[in-house]
């Protein structure tokens, strides 16, 4: 997920005249056959994603579709040589020639690590709903087509998990290029919980192909990333509260920076997609049942009301910016410029009684305030504090929707007590004029 220079279409990966001749097939869970589209360069879908995955229980006819079929081999053609994907090359298109499919694997950048150690987006990760979808979407295209390949595949992503997973118990963003911050344990976007879903589907569904042996290695892995999960609860004032977006690798579970402007903090986001693994769980623990509802007392405590987020038409936009940043925080900052005028509105927040609640994405380690920053990189109070660019070009606010996923099923007959707020220490008192 980028926005400024780190964009990447595949029209024109690394600078070349790439045209894939490919239309977008129907998203997962139609899949019905469609009279053929004139031929278009590749493009991103829109709408459902195919990585929007019927659960197991639900029956895997759709996967066995022609259309399904397709996107499953553009999957096996596209997988990279370490068993895993690339984020932002999406295969629900028609079937990828043998030289698209080369152009797109030139762009890896998988072996450049450790020589360079600035971040890459072309590189097999776990960002995007990346390969955890791919692994789970050719699971159930294997039983349905009872193709080898899709289940070959398929196993070749669930060792890639398996050799990508930390001691601790926790996935980096990326692997084996763990350039920068795609190192850090990674529940941003689903990572963490995407890997341990599809490890689960592996060890509980019934895929003849899967061993006994290779289903209790996928168990066993699975139990390890829960217990990290249940060891990076953040306590704030001695209270367990939510997730951060990424972690340190190692044992100590610190909260750490990811891109530029997003500094170590408890994110609402990444605890809402976390409670919803926990509480999903079959025989959860007493430790997991405490976890879930101590993260929805502090997703209770931390929720604003009273306000919303408008969007404002700009009657004369700003003009271009130049900015100097880099979205990766070890790499040195270079010029880039913004045109305000391609949008055409600001974001600000509005007071409003009658708004459902929202919450921030970020809040601070220390007090549990909401939190805001930028390409500067130094933590802002109030979005109207962000710069224009980050302020419109981010989401900073999450909404109720999305919270309530979670927040209106705590596991009953657990008692935990309400999380209080730390109190902001008083400001000392001035000497001298």
């Amino acid at each position: 997920m980028y926005r400024q220079r780190m964009r990447v279409v595949l029209v024109t990966i690394m600078s070349a005249a790439l045209t894939i001749s490919c239309v977008k097939a129907e998203p997962c869970g139609d899949f019905s056959d469609t009279q053929a589209l004139e031929h278009a360069p590749f493009r991103r879908t829109t709408g459902l994603r195919w990585h929007r995955l019927e659960p197991l229980e639900k029956g895997l006819a759709p996967y066995g579709s022609p259309a399904a079929v397709t996107v499953a081999r553009n999957m096996v053609a596209l997988q990279t040589a370490v068993g895993g994907w690339m984020k932002n090359t999406d295969p629900d298109c028609d079937l990828l020639s043998e030289q698209d499919i080369e152009s797109l694997k030139q762009t890896n950048q998988d072996s450049a690590f450790p020589d360079s150690r600035v971040y890459s987006h072309h590189v097999t990760t776990l960002d995007n709903q990346t390969t955890h979808s791919h692994i789970r979407f050719l699971l159930r295209a294997a039983v349905a087509t009872g193709n080898s390949d899709f289940a070959s595949a398929a196993k070749a992503g669930l060792d890639y998990l398996l050799r990508a997973q930390y001691d601790s118990g926790g996935w980096p963003q990326n692997y084996p290029n763990l350039s920068s911050y795609g190192a850090y344990v990674t529940f941003n976007d689903g990572a963490m919980t995407g890997a341990l879903r599809a490890l689960q589907d592996a060890y509980e569904g019934n895929f003849p192909f899967i061993s006994s042996v290779e289903r209790s290695r996928y168990r066993a892995a699975f139990e390890r990333g829960i217990e990290y999960i249940l060891r990076a609860q953040i306590s704030i004032d001695g209270q367990p509260s939510g997730w951060a977006q990424q972690y340190l690798p190692g044992p100590d579970l610190q909260p750490a920076q990811g891109r530029v402007y997003e500094l170590p903090a408890v994110s609402s986001l990444a605890t809402v997609d976390t409670l919803k693994l926990l509480r999903a769980l079959d025989d959860p623990s007493a430790e997991v049942k405490s976890a879930v509802n101590r993260g929805i007392a502090w997703l209770q405590a931390v929720k604003m009301q009273g306000i919303r987020i408008e969007k404002v038409s700009l009657e004369s936009p700003a003009q271009t910016l130049q900015l100097e940043y880099a979205e990766d925080p070890s790499a040195a900052p270079s010029q880039h410029r913004f045109d305000p005028s391609r949008y055409g509105f600001d974001k600000v927040v509005v007071s409003d009684m009658t708004s459902e609640p929202l919450w921030a994405r970020f809040y601070d380690l220390r007090l549990s305030r909401p939190l805001f920053s930028d390409w500067s990189g130094e933590p802002k109070r109030h979005l109207a504090d962000v710069d224009y660019d980050r302020r419109i070009g981010y989401m900073w606010y999450v909404p109720q929707a999305t919270v309530d996923d979670i927040i209106r099923y705590p596991f009953p007959n657990v008692p935990v007590p309400p999380f209080k707020l730390p109190q902001v220490p008083p400001k000392p008192p001035k000497v001298g004029n």
